[in-house]
């Protein structure tokens, strides 16, 4: 198994009242048995909103039961958002789609979650496989480029690589950089990293 949550609690910052985090339990395409290969490329399982580390902490054994059962991934979104904050672009996106004719509000929740920038500007970025023999060279290259300093703050192991934890950076430098060295490295500014994939999930693989 790739157990991360010792490594992600320290990411975890709840600075005010309403400050919360998102885990996931996914089921995506690729771990899908033959027969549902068809369906939509991620099944949610679970979601979860937690506004504590100790919440998390108290629901983590329940979080690897379902991983386990559904050969699932656990994911979090480590930047945290605000209640206030998301119910005041709840309101507004309801009004939005009421007055283009979408009455549907099912989803508004989830869709402001995955639109909202978060309070701390952190980075995900996605080193696969194939480029980890490129993961001294991404490394110093994202702590010598603009702004100064070390901006690698943390590495979370995925089931095909690392996710590099990172603060913001020039991101053009950094692709005009890759492009030079002919390879692709994803950058992604609002989305979760790793928390847990179960025995049965890497068993198959």
């Amino acid at each position: 198994m790739i157990d991360n949550v010792d490594l992600i609690k320290p990411l975890l910052q709840f600075e005010e009242e309403g400050d919360f985090i998102t885990v996931l339990v996914l089921k995506r395409k690729k771990d899908f048995i033959e027969e549902y290969a068809k369906h939509q490329s991620v099944r949610t399982i679970k979601s979860y909103t937690f506004y504590a580390i100790k919440d998390l902490e108290e629901r983590y054994e329940e979080i690897k039961m379902l991983c386990e059962v559904f050969k699932a991934r656990g994911y979090i979104n480590f930047n945290t958002r605000n209640d206030k904050n998301v119910a005041l672009k709840m309101i507004a996106k309801l009004v939005s789609n009421i007055e283009s004719g979408n009455n549907r509000s099912k989803y508004v929740y989830d869709s402001v979650i995955g639109e909202m920038p978060s309070k701390q500007k952190r980075w995900v970025i996605d080193v696969d496989k194939e480029e980890l023999q490129h993961i001294e060279f991404i490394r110093k290259t994202i702590n010598d480029i603009e702004p100064e300093g070390d901006k690698i703050i943390t590495a979370i192991p995925t089931l095909n690589g690392v996710h590099l934890i990172t603060k913001p950076f020039r991101l053009d430098t950094f692709k005009t950089l890759c492009g030079n060295n002919n390879f692709n490295v994803d950058v992604q500014k609002n989305n979760p990293t790793l928390l847990y994939i179960p025995d049965s999930l890497i068993e198959d693989k």
